[in-house]
């Protein structure tokens, strides 16, 4: 641990540095995104592009499958940001 001894022999910015850290350690500033969050949006993002693939090349069945993953992507990430938000506020 350093002391207010050592700071004087560093400079400005390796005091900043460790503040920025200590104050970080102390905050837990990163905060995860839930795994079923992050399946729902890798499904509502590839459906958005099947969806524009389908639409390209004229093809309704590629375009109307890709609408139905961007729907189930967008229902599991909904549903899932909604059961961490409860989660988070009971504890």
């Amino acid at each position: 641990m350093l002391t207010l001894v050592h700071f004087k022999y560093l400079s400005y910015e390796v005091i900043l540095v460790i503040k920025i850290r200590i104050y970080l350690r102390k905050k837990k500033m990163s905060k995860s995104i839930p795994r079923y969050a992050r399946i729902g949006m890798v499904l509502l993002v590839m459906g958005a592009i099947i969806v524009g693939i389908g639409t390209y090349l004229s093809k309704g069945s590629l375009s109307l499958y890709g609408l139905i993953m961007a729907i189930c992507g967008f229902i599991i990430y909904f549903a899932s940001s909604i059961a961490s938000r409860k989660k988070n506020m009971r504890a």
